[in-house]
Order: C-alpha cells, then sequence, then structure tokens
C-alpha cells in the first residue's frame, strides 16, 4: 500500500454507510476514520441566514463546506484513511442540488475555484451502496437514531448519476443483504484494495 491511502464510503441515506463504517472500526484498527459532520457548518449557515433556493445563499453555503471538506482532507495522516463520505460528496452536491429544486445554475463557473481546490482532494477508491427505493424507505424507518429530514428519493437518484459516471466508484448493490453481509463485503472490497 503507498503511503496515503483514502477510501470514501458513499451512498444515500439510510443506506447504513456510517453504521458499517463504525463497526469496520473494530475490524480495521490500524486505519483511520473520518466521519462527516456538517452541523457546524449548518450552523453558520443558519447564523447568516443563507437560503439554499437562492443562488447567493447556496453558493455561500458550498463555499463554507468546500472550506470545510478541504481542511478535513488536508489533515488526513499517513496510512490507510477510511472517509464516511468524502470530498467528491460535496463536489456532487455542489453540481447537482439546483437541479433538485429546478434551478439553472452554472455551479461549475460561479464556484470555479473552490471546485479547483475541491477537486485536487482526490482519493484513490469510492464504493457507493445502492439499494431500489423499497429498500431505502424500510431502512429510514428502522433508524429512529438520526433525523432526515432531507430524505428525497428523487434526489437520490441525481445523485447516483453523477457516481455512475465517476472514474473511481465502484458500486455494491445491498437491497436483500443483512447489516453483517454488507459488512463482510467491505472489508473484503477494502482488504483487496489495501494489498501490496
Amino acid at each position: 500500500m503507498k503511503k496515503r491511502m483514502v477510501i470514501s464510503l458513499q451512498g444515500p441515506q439510510a443506506i447504513g454507510k456510517t453504521t458499517v463504517t463504525k463497526r469496520l472500526q473494530q475490524r480495521l484498527p490500524k486505519a483511520n476514520f473520518s466521519f462527516e459532520n456538517p452541523y457546524p457548518i449548518v450552523a453558520q449557515r443558519n447564523k447568516q441566514k443563507l437560503d439554499l433556493s437562492t443562488l447567493h445563499g447556496f453558493s455561500q453555503n458550498q463555499k463554507l463546506f468546500i472550506e470545510a471538506e478541504c481542511k478535513r482532507y488536508e489533515n488526513l495522516p499517513d496510512g490507510l484513511t477510511i472517509m464516511d463520505r468524502g470530498p467528491e460528496d460535496t463536489e456532487c452536491y455542489t453540481l447537482n442540488y439546483p437541479k433538485t429544486i429546478g434551478a439553472d445554475w452554472d455551479m461549475e463557473t460561479i464556484l470555479a475555484d473552490d471546485l479547483k481546490k475541491l477537486r485536487k482532494c482526490k482519493v484513490d477508491h469510492i464504493l457507493y451502496l445502492a439499494a431500489d427505493d423499497h429498500t431505502l424507505i424500510k431502512r429510514k424507518q428502522m433508524d429512529s437514531s438520526r433525523r432526515k429530514s432531507t430524505f428525497q428519493l428523487d434526489h437520490f437518484i441525481i445523485y447516483e448519476k453523477w457516481y455512475r459516471k465517476h472514474p473511481r466508484a465502484e458500486f455494491l448493490e445491498v437491497e436483500g443483504m443483512s447489516l453483517d453481509q454488507v459488512e463482510e463485503k467491505i472489508y473484503s472490497w477494502i482488504i483487496e484494495r489495501t494489498i501490496d
């Protein structure tokens, strides 16, 4: 394995990313784990009263998220790091959220400098956990520990299409699989990619 390897686990809300990632910490004690924490940025957004339905509000919000994600990436140690969502998630949201509200904003141009910095934060491998709508709805109903106020199946389709075109993304279809089975699949996938 090279000096630093970064693996990102992706997928829609309720798919089980964070749960499985926390379980993997027990099996990969030498790896570093980096969990997404949007709450400080959401607090800043609320303080600044940014409205995501406006171009200005969304642009300023994404600048905050991009800056935070770049700092998170820059502070990763050597060795293997597994990220619960990585920099590409912020890029995906920046480019695709406007579509979900029917806006035709050219974020590539508007946030060109910010996106350039974000894209320097490259991960080595991305594993996208995918499932059908029925599975996602069932898992959302079972998870009472977290608020999922932004749970929108039609939005997930837009984001998944973006990942399907990503050159470093691979997919694991998890419907019909238990949490133990998902964990085992991801563990094996990680081991295969970290063997020298």
